[in-house]
């Protein structure tokens, strides 16, 4: 999969696809434990925003005007960039860790 892996950084293809991995794989599994909860929102959302910016905004509209899948690539960064810059109170770090700095 990695020689045709798309490669909009200009890094390799095959780094390009580990940091896919590592925000889908990774950044994914600790959102939904909410750990590292702005750190990892914000790397899916700079990931998404990389992926949308150079790939999928392209095939954001198909024959004529009506939308393909591109619109649900924006909806998955507008939600991971609400979680980096909003959550604290309602993540798991927040609430192991957080209310003893106050």
């Amino acid at each position: 999969m990695a020689p045709t892996f798309p490669d909009p950084a200009h890094i390799g293809h095959t780094l390009s696809l580990l940091v896919a991995t590592g925000s889908d794989g990774i950044c994914s599994v600790l959102l939904a434990l909410g750990l590292l909860t702005r750190p990892a929102a914000a790397y899916v959302f700079a990931v998404l925003l990389t992926a949308w910016t150079f790939t999928h905004h392209f095939m954001f509209l198909g024959k004529g005007l009506e939308p393909k899948h591109g619109e649900l690539i924006v909806r998955y960064i507008c939600v991971s960039l609400a979680l980096a810059l909003l959550v604290r109170e309602y993540s798991l770090d927040y609430q192991l860790f957080g209310k003893k700095a106050e």
